[in-house]
């Protein structure tokens, strides 16, 4: 069984999630009320504007590595449950 803790993930799953992920972001934020809303949120819970403006670069600069990373640190693979539904 493939599993995310022992194989990565490829390169064209990376940038096609990147891409999707950093253009929801610039899209979902265009109007005035939108930026002040996610300027207001970035000020109050980091006490900085910059990761809000950084974000797409930051989120399009993720490698495979620090997905399988993280995966690693923080997706147990003992921690999971099935659930079959039958009608």
């Amino acid at each position: 069984m493939r599993t995310l803790q022992t194989e990565r993930v490829t390169a064209h799953e990376i940038d096609r999630v990147g891409t999707l992920v950093a253009n929801r972001f610039v899209f979902g934020n265009e109007t005035p009320s939108d930026r002040a809303g996610l300027y207001g949120y970035y000020q109050a819970i980091m006490g900085d504007l910059v990761p809000a403006f950084n974000y797409p670069a930051l989120i399009q600069s993720v490698t495979a590595e620090d997905v399988q990373a993280a995966v690693q640190q923080y997706l147990s693979p003992d921690a999971y449950r099935v659930v079959i539904m039958k009608p």
